[in-house]
């Protein structure tokens, strides 16, 4: 943001805006994740004119069976997650995934549509990429290079989406935290929460002392932090690691996808969408 306020900046759309801001607030954060997650949110709920990305963070799509078709689709839920292919950032890219799917079932012999379907959406086989793999060598050898690369292309969207299949359990997951080394080689570590697929908050456990002092008021190291902590609601470890007792809790959504909102989790299950 710095940049924008010195002479090097050109952009007219950026000199505008700077013209009629009235100042800057910043918001602290504990990590750079949760600063990354909060302006996406910021974004998506005041929907700044000024702001050209990341506008249509609730685009979302997914590749399902239906009948004997692969067909794209904006949700899917919880139950079905394990039967559906993404999620694509666009209608355009799942279409693709979808289309090589369907290549493949054309060209399939001996071969029920509907399992293949099942087998290609859930990512548990090589068909599609081996069959489409086949079928681009055999279109290139024919001198055919441009359906060649249009089978190209769907398989790099349907790989993108079996790519996609390892976050299904983060999707599904009533709770989970994670840990990561803070930012800029500083001392502790940084610990994030989320559930289904949307964070929560991130927090910094600082690093653990052997050794206690007594402080003015008689009591050791930190067991004045974890006693002002309790009242202020936050689960207090004694290695001075604590996470806020709003996300002890959980909900659950109607529709699975990710969310950059940030807050507690006893907020109201909505349908949550995801970018890609």
């Amino acid at each position: 943001m710095g940049s924008y306020y010195t002479r090097a900046e050109k952009r007219t759309k950026v000199q505008r805006m700077v013209s009629l801001s009235s100042g800057v607030r910043h918001f602290p954060t504990a990590s750079v994740l949760e600063a990354r997650v909060r302006e996406l949110r910021d974004i998506a709920t005041l929907a700044p004119p000024y702001n050209s990305a990341s506008r249509r963070q609730a685009n979302q799509h997914w590749v399902v069976r239906e009948g004997n078709r692969a067909v794209v689709v904006p949700s899917v839920s919880l139950a079905d997650l394990p039967r559906a292919l993404g999620p694509f950032g666009t209608r355009a890219h799942a279409t693709r995934a979808a289309n090589a799917i369907g290549r493949v079932v054309a060209e399939a012999t001996g071969t029920q549509s509907a399992d293949l379907i099942d087998e290609a959406v859930a990512a548990s086989s090589l068909t599609v990429p081996d069959a489409l793999t086949a079928v681009m060598a055999r279109l290139a050898a024919q001198g055919l290079f441009e359906p060649a690369a249009r089978a190209r292309d769907e398989l790099a969207a349907y790989m993108a989406g079996v790519e996609r299949t390892t976050m299904r359990p983060v999707l599904s997951a009533a709770r989970i935290v994670w840990g990561t080394r803070r930012d800029g080689g500083e001392p502790g570590w940084l610990v994030h929460v989320a559930s289904y697929g949307r964070y929560l908050s991130s927090l910094v456990v600082p690093p653990a002392h052997r050794s206690h002092r007594v402080d003015r008021g008689g009591e050791r190291d930190g067991a004045a932090d974890r006693r002002r902590a309790g009242r202020e609601g936050r689960i207090v470890g004694r290695d001075g690691s604590y996470l806020r007792a709003a996300e002890r809790g959980g909900y659950a959504p109607d529709r699975v996808g990710f969310s950059s909102a940030v807050g507690s989790a006893h907020d109201e299950p909505t349908a949550r969408r995801a970018a890609a």
